[in-house]
């Protein structure tokens, strides 16, 4: 099973993960939550949705322009999935990816 940059966007914290630990650790994201490309959480077993992209543009209906940097890159990411989270050679579950 591939491993995948599992990245939240509430904290930044990042995981290198097949898709089946990831669910089991309780990462929300595809495959088992949502769907590679299409917005929505991406987050650690931590931190809910308030906050996340998704939140922002469904719930408090923000313009894609009123997010902010941070924001507008994790949507740049979950657009470009699953290339912008398959980890380079080398990269270690725990690389601190930013």
């Amino acid at each position: 099973m591939p491993r995948l940059i599992y990245r939240c966007e509430t904290c930044g914290r990042t995981e290198v993960l097949d898709s089946e630990e990831a669910y089991r650790l309780g990462w929300d994201g595809p495959p088992h939550s949502g769907s590679y490309g299409v917005l929505g959480p991406r987050t650690c077993p931590i931190h809910g949705v308030v906050g996340t992209v998704w939140w922002e543009l469904a719930v408090e209906h923000k313009q894609p322009s009123e997010l902010t940097p941070r924001q507008q890159e994790t949507l740049r990411r979950i657009v470009d999935e699953p290339a912008s989270i398959t980890p380079s050679k080398g990269t270690s579950p725990m690389s601190g990816i930013d």
